[in-house]
């Protein structure tokens, strides 16, 4: 048996489902947080009984939503995960993802500081209102800042935004590159498996996939004009060779997959 390195835990819960979603996920008013972290727990107990877990580099929640498990749930997920993370190597790293509308004027942020979870990712994908509304988010451009700006008064600053560039050609981006001037030094470019135009998994590739050739070759020249201004941009950072999540990378799924 393989010993891994990595865990990536798949937290389900989701308020609504996003018109671009194609992951496992399920829709609950009242997430049922006890019964899930009690069935984490299982599985990691099964899978070190066999040899399967080591020291960790990296403990990944994803999702789904994982703060939608709020901060009674999300604590009683890393008091489960404490002895993996009390073992973790020195440069490791315990990331969470997140929806603006859960970090927003909620006790949420502050949880995750008490918590050691310092990397977050947000879930944004637009700032246009039109685009939103489409995608069936529950955010506004109003929640993310504020999102963002409880995450840093909180002691969070390693946190990265989930943006998507590649929408159908009706639908107008706009707020991109204002973020892109103001914060990001570089942007990571992948073919999503979960959007139902492109099923076929993450290609890795620095260029986004639309539905025809003329969206790619548009997305292509877009995303070159960043790069012209001062944003670099590369392939997905899960493929890096010097990243750390890309190193002898064998995920430990809990529970659900994502996919």
């Amino acid at each position: 048996m393989p010993t891994f390195k990595h865990l990536y835990i798949h937290v389900p819960f989701c308020g609504r489902r996003c018109s671009y979603c194609d992951f496992s996920i399920a829709v609950r008013r009242e997430v049922p947080w006890a019964e899930f972290v009690d069935a984490i727990a299982a599985e990691l107990v099964a899978r070190a009984s066999e040899g399967q877990i080591g020291p960790l580099q990296t403990i990944y929640l994803g999702g789904g939503t994982p703060s939608k498990l709020g901060a009674a749930g999300l604590g009683r997920l890393i008091s489960t995960l404490r002895p993996l993370i009390d073992e973790m190597s020195p440069d490791g790293s315990l990331t969470i993802e997140t929806n603006p509308e859960d970090l927003a004027g909620t006790e949420l942020p502050g949880a995750l500081t008490q918590l050691g979870l310092r990397r977050v990712s947000m879930g944004v994908q637009s700032f246009d209102p039109a685009v939103l509304d489409w995608m069936h988010r529950g955010h506004t451009e109003a929640t993310v800042n504020s999102a963002f700006a409880a995450l840093r008064s909180n002691g969070i600053n390693d946190i990265s935004l989930d943006l998507i560039f590649a929408l159908p050609s009706h639908l107008l981006k706009k707020g991109q590159q204002a973020l892109l001037d103001e914060h990001c030094l570089e942007v990571f470019l992948f073919g999503e498996a979960g959007y139902f135009w492109h099923r076929r998994g993450a290609s890795g590739r620095a260029h986004v996939h639309l539905r025809d050739r003329r969206d790619r070759w548009n997305a292509g020249r877009a995303t070159r004009r960043n790069a012209d201004d001062g944003h670099g941009h590369r392939r997905d950072r899960r493929v890096l060779g010097e990243d750390v999540l890309a190193r002898d990378f064998q995920p430990v799924g809990g529970a659900v997959g994502a996919h």
